[in-house]
């Protein structure tokens, strides 16, 4: 559930970038694919070679705070995880604990939050534009008064002169 939550607000959010529909759905599959299935392979891949571990333990953050599919890829190689550690050790995790599902699950309650004010704001620009622009409108107005009524009290100011007695 909280996957789509996620994964429906990103695509749409990526969806606005393509100009045909048949387009936009081809390349936001193979965006899912990759990012749900390749990255989380790679990400498993470089952790286990000495070489490539400090680039992972940096990588992985970018992928969970962006893809949705990172989350799920992940959490789905977590359960099947802890299933053989139970079954060989004995020694199986709750599936909810952070090692599990839980971090995959967090992260993918964070992205829906986030796409989703992505998506509202995108929605919403051409009335957010308008009122950036009133708001800067009054302020530039405010701005010319105050300039206008210095200039007044300044020319006054100026006008009478300094009167010797």
């Amino acid at each position: 559930a909280l996957y789509g939550a996620a994964v429906l607000p990103q695509t749409y959010c990526m969806s606005m970038a393509f100009d045909t529909p048949s387009t936009a759905q081809i390349a936001l599959v193979l965006v899912q694919l990759v990012s749900g299935f390749v990255l989380v392979m790679a990400d498993l891949i470089m952790r286990s070679l000495e070489q490539t571990q400090q680039a992972a333990s940096l990588l992985v953050w970018v992928y969970r705070l962006l893809l949705p599919p990172f989350n799920f890829g992940e959490g789905l190689l977590a359960v099947s995880q802890n299933f053989y550690v139970a079954l060989l050790t004995g020694k199986g995790q709750p599936l909810l604990a952070p090692d599990v599902l839980g971090r995959p699950m967090r992260f993918n309650l964070m992205l829906a939050a986030g796409y989703l004010l992505l998506l509202w704001l995108l929605e919403r620009r051409e009335e957010i534009g308008k009122l950036a622009s009133s708001l800067c409108g009054r302020r530039r107005a405010e701005k010319r008064a105050v300039s206008d009524l210095v200039s007044a009290h300044s020319g006054q100011v100026a006008g009478q002169g300094h009167r010797r007695r």
